[in-house]
């Protein structure tokens, strides 16, 4: 018969601070039970252990996948109050910590996204680590080995913190098992027939899913949201990238506002062929220039609009070096984002800026978007769809200079808010109109902009991120001088658009499709 001493059961396939772990329990007094692979890295490190087939009597059967799915290990982990002293009468621990990883399902699957790793889905880890959250009560779930310095600190200070650091592992549980099963739901929906053929079951037309479990969880801590007033939150949504790495960035921290207007940044400038680069106020582009170099990107795109560009946002899709610095470096800026940072540039930013938040972004963008209003989610795919072919409606494109701007131009109107419409000459933007009402507006605004920063739009090109709806818009761009203008076509008076440009001797292209953005 046992004596009325606790246990410990660990069973961890990542090993990291395990046998630090097992040596703090064991000094609180606790009878560690492993599997056996952990067993095998305890006894290496000379930590006592028995292995959980010796306390159960069952050994380990179907290669490993039922070992600790015994009642032996339950009842211990589940029982409450007298019931775990009364326990020791039938040979049974009372479990006060488990410690389990589970099977690293979310890694194998996006080794082979085709098929559905299902050795990888775990079974036995998930009900230890629930029963054990169940109980937070008397036992310590550890879901990572994050978890371990937390629980060993609570152990050290007193019962008090003990029985809350218990409470919060349970939490971080019952969150880590729910974010598990939803990426199993979603690897079945990814791989069933229906979703292979582009569509869900019971339905021709859509590729989404009929239910989608969004979880969430802390990515950082924003220093406030739109205004100082409002407090924000930051949650990684599981089973997307996240475009930036936010552990690289310099006090005092990022707002809500920086982590948007960093995205659009990022999501403009990815578009765009290397160097290149774009500044982004309000998550809209201010201005965006080519380059043969990075630091020749950066001052077309600054030059294209100083006085907006002002306390910007600035992404490169080009490693910033220390000659991009030395163009960025002496101008007010917010957040400076790029896939690298070179140890000079580094080096100068973090002496001479160190406010400045440096973003290591990633090259991937999201799939899917989604975003809140009044209590619905709604989802879209990401406007991944080309820009080109054009359609000429008038005139031919024989200048590859003038395709590069129209390009560049295109590009960025998609990225900024409708109505849009960008002017673009010699590599690099001269004015955006952006976010307003009326397509003729958005028309006039570009054209001020351009002249009020020191531009001339005779010779530059337009792109509209949709069609004309009347001839005026267009005819103001001829009356400025633009050479060459691209728009998606479907208005009922696109005959009287076309006819504007060929009486102006312009240049017209139809875009393959629309790109706005709200």
């Amino acid at each position: 018969m046992l004596t009325s001493r606790h246990a410990a059961l660990l069973s961890c396939s990542d090993k990291t601070g395990l046998v630090d772990l097992a040596c703090f329990l064991q000094q609180h007094d606790l009878h560690i039970l492993a599997t056996d692979g952990t067993a095998a890295h305890l006894e290496r490190a000379a930590v006592p252990c028995q292995r959980v087939a010796d306390y159960t009597g069952f050994p380990e059967i179907l290669a490993g996948r039922v070992k600790t799915l015994h009642p032996k290990l339950f009842a211990g982990i589940l029982a409450t109050g007298a019931d775990r002293q009364a326990l020791c009468t039938q040979d049974i621990l009372p479990i006060d910590v488990v410690a389990i990883d589970l099977y690293p399902f979310a890694r194998l699957w996006a080794e082979h996204p085709e098929e559905v790793p299902w050795e990888g889905i775990d079974i036995g880890g998930v009900a230890l680590l629930r029963a054990a959250a169940k109980n937070c009560v008397h036992v310590a779930a550890l879901a990572d080995t994050t978890d371990f310095h937390d629980l060993m600190e609570a152990m050290s200070h007193s019962a008090a913190m003990l029985a809350r650091c218990r409470w919060m592992l349970a939490r971080r549980v019952f969150a880590r098992t729910a974010a598990y099963d939803h990426t199993i739901g979603s690897a079945l929906a990814a791989t069933e027939p229906s979703a292979r053929a582009g569509a869900r079951a019971g339905s021709t037309t859509s590729p989404w899913p009929d239910h989608v479990l969004l979880t969430l969880a802390e990515a950082a801590a924003p220093r406030y949201g739109e205004n100082p007033h409002q407090h924000a939150a930051c949650y990684r949504v599981s089973g997307q990238e996240v475009l930036f790495d936010l552990t690289a960035q310099a006090a005092p921290g990022l707002s809500y506002n920086n982590l948007m207007d960093a995205h659009s940044a990022w999501a403009c400038v990815s578009d765009l062929p290397q160097p290149a680069c774009v500044v982004v106020k309000h998550q809209n582009p201010c201005g965006a220039g080519l380059g043969i170099t990075p630091a020749e990107a950066a001052e077309q795109a600054w030059r294209a609009d100083p006085l907006s560009a002002y306390g910007g946002i600035v992404a490169l899709n080009a490693p910033c070096d220390a000659a991009t610095v030395a163009r960025l470096g002496h101008r007010f800026l917010e957040v400076l984002a790029a896939p690298e940072f070179t140890p000079e540039a580094q080096a100068i930013l973090q002496r001479e800026k160190p406010r400045l938040r440096l973003l290591k972004a990633q090259q991937a963008l999201e799939q899917r978007q989604w975003r809140s209003a009044w209590g619905l989610i709604l989802g879209q795919e990401s406007d991944n769809q080309p820009l080109e072919p054009w359609t000429m409606a008038c005139g031919s494109l024989e200048d590859e200079a003038m395709r590069t701007d129209l390009l560049l131009a295109a590009m960025v109107a998609k990225h900024a808010r409708s109505n849009a419409v960008v002017l673009a000459k010699n590599g690099h933007t001269i004015g955006i109109g952006c976010g307003q009402t009326s397509r003729v507006d958005a028309v006039s605004v570009a054209l001020f902009k351009a002249s009020d920063r020191g531009h001339d739009p005779a010779g530059a090109v337009a792109v509209s991120d949709g069609f004309f709806p009347f001839r005026d818009g267009l005819d103001k761009l001829v009356q400025a001088g633009i050479r060459a203008v691209l728009a998606p076509n479907g208005s009922r008076r696109d005959a009287e658009v076309l006819e504007a440009a060929q009486q102006g001797g312009i240049i017209l292209g139809w875009l393959p499709g629309r790109h706005f953005r709200h």
